[in-house]
């Protein structure tokens, strides 16, 4: 995952959210053992916003890929 250290990029389903409304996400990374619910937010607002998914194996992994001290369960990376 080189993309994220060379793209800007936004951690968190709020502020995840927030940038697929402005259309400025290339590329959603979605942890596997993320809820259900909030997992299913997430694809359906990606969908709308014609925006693929790719999917980590744990929150876990995808906070330490991301250069933070906490889990993570969606990353968003932007334009």
């Amino acid at each position: 995952m080189t993309e994220f250290k060379e793209l800007p990029k936004v951690i968190g389903m709020k502020q995840t959210l927030k940038q697929l409304e402005t259309g400025c996400v290339i590329k959603v990374v979605l942890a596997e053992d993320t809820d259900e619910p909030l997992k299913e937010k997430i694809i359906k607002a990606c969908g709308t916003a014609d925006v693929p998914v790719i999917t980590c194996r744990s929150k876990h992994a995808l906070g330490k890929e991301s250069g933070i001290e906490r889990d993570a369960a969606v990353v968003a990376l932007l334009k």
